[in-house]
């Protein structure tokens, strides 16, 4: 019996477009959400390790970018109207660190941001199902959100089986992440992972999210690096990296995750892949040099790696 995917492909599904009709197809330019930034209907996945700040950075800048305020070097010409989705913490606890990122929030128009708090319902969202999914597109495009914050969005999927399965992520995160593109709102999606701050899950998540965004916080400066550990487009580096202070502005800063192509940022980067190469190379170490190598250079395009040797890495693996 065939399934589902089976009996949408018809005969000639895979006839593919000349290229000269699709030299001159017109397709719609990528519209940045602030100039050297991320584009609209980009996916974004967020990580660090627990407790590393993905919560307090990421709803900040949700607030700044539905105010249109500039969000340290991220500079909007007008407001994101933007939807917290929490499936995590006590409302309670999200509306404190709101007040606190704009000590006159009363005195600020928050129309274009929206929070809505999972925990307080019985209901199990489950975006593995399709008719969630549609809902929830529907319900924000209703409010003309712009940009969505799924915060833990581990949660958010409670039938997947095993996080570490391309398949599950293939069948049940990729159409999401496809639909969030079509509807052309921009997703930060936030991860659970383990405490040491790797990637959690398959690499199926390197090939199909736009950027993978690894927070690095120094609590007692409350200043954030972030380090990028996949791209699909080129970032400004003067984004990257930004304090948060007590009247509510954040403050620009250097980064100190520049350096791509050097060993340093390269072991760095390699750190949270080192299963997935194991896996895949079955622990020889001369094809795990290579097969982190390879992804490496994939994930960071137009990365110059001439000083990056896979003979030496195996060494140091």
């Amino acid at each position: 019996m065939q399934d589902d995917n089976e009996l949408k492909i018809a005969d000639g599904f895979f006839l593919g477009m000349n290229g000269n009709d699709f030299g001159h197809k017109f397709f719609k330019p990528l519209e940045p959400v602030s100039e050297g930034w991320v584009n609209v209907g980009d996916n974004i996945l967020i990580t660090s390790k627990t407790g590393g700040g993905k919560t307090r950075c990421c709803l900040n800048y949700a607030l700044h970018s539905a105010l249109g305020k500039d969000f340290a070097n991220v500079k909007f010409d007008k407001p994101v109207p933007s939807y917290y989705l929490d499936g995590e913490m006590r409302p309670v606890s999200m509306q404190r660190k709101m007040q606190k990122f704009l000590p006159l929030f009363e005195q600020i128009d928050l129309s274009n941001f929206y929070y809505k708090n999972l925990t307080e319902h019985d209901v199990v969202v489950d975006f593995t199902k399709p008719n969630h999914r549609d809902s929830f597109i529907s319900d924000i495009k209703k409010l003309g959100v712009r940009q969505v914050f799924m915060d833990n969005f581990f949660c958010l999927f409670p039938s997947i089986k095993n996080w570490n399965d391309p398949y599950e992520f293939l069948q049940f995160i990729l159409p999401f992440i496809n639909a969030l593109r079509e509807a052309e709102i921009t997703a930060w999606w936030i991860d659970h992972n383990n405490k040491a701050g790797q990637i959690f899950g398959s690499v199926a998540k390197m090939i199909h999210f736009d950027y993978i965004i690894k927070i690095h916080h120094e609590a007692d400066e409350d200043l954030f690096d972030l380090e990028l550990i996949k791209e699909r487009e080129i970032l400004d580096r003067s984004k990257l990296c930004f304090q948060f202070l007590e009247d509510g502005d954040v403050e620009p800063h250097t980064s100190r995750r520049l350096g791509e192509g050097t060993y340093q940022h390269f072991w760095a980067w390699a750190e949270d892949f080192y299963v997935e190469a194991r896996k895949n190379c079955d622990g020889e170490k001369k094809k795990m040099a290579q097969w982190l190598l390879k992804a490496y250079e994939n994930s960071h395009e137009g990365i110059n790696t001439d000083q990056l040797n896979a003979d030496y890495i195996r060494k140091k693996i």
